[in-house]
């Protein structure tokens, strides 16, 4: 395996991990993102109410696992030589860059946001890595 190869997929398992921090974020911290929101809004309606309006935390705690392990999936056979899952991981890892910035726009704790932004721009920095090594084994060959 070449060294961009690698780099590719260590980035790809990078992101994967990410995600799934961000899982066991959502799960300890559920009650703070909660109360963050709750905080966040200028309502008079009672309280118990805007805690059932908040946001799922748990269930996109889960989405973004499982798009950390398609992203993985992605990683295995990109190394087994299916050069079409470097595209998917670079798809899935779109959809992880449009999750994490939702979770830095809305109300949430500081290490969420951060952990959005960190996320996010692993992300960004993982689908550079991959289209500029497409790019140059196309002008270079193999």
């Amino acid at each position: 395996m070449e060294s961009g190869d690698r780099k590719v997929r260590n980035a790809l398992f990078g992101i994967a991990a990410l995600a799934a921090i961000r899982l066991v974020f959502n799960v300890v911290f559920e009650d703070s993102l909660v109360d963050a929101y709750v905080d966040d809004q200028n309502s008079s309606s009672p309280e118990a109410l805007l805690r059932e309006a908040a946001p799922d935390y748990m269930f996109l705690g889960i989405v973004s696992l499982v798009l950390g392990v398609a992203i993985v999936v992605a990683a295995l056979l990109y190394d087994r030589g299916a050069r079409w899952a470097m595209w998917v991981g670079v798809g899935v890892g779109a959809l992880l860059v449009l999750l994490n910035l939702a979770f830095i726009l809305q109300p949430a704790t500081a290490l969420s946001k951060i952990l959005g932004l960190v996320t996010a721009v692993a992300v960004v920095g993982a689908i550079v890595m991959v289209v500029s090594r497409t790019r140059a084994l196309r002008l270079t060959g193999p």
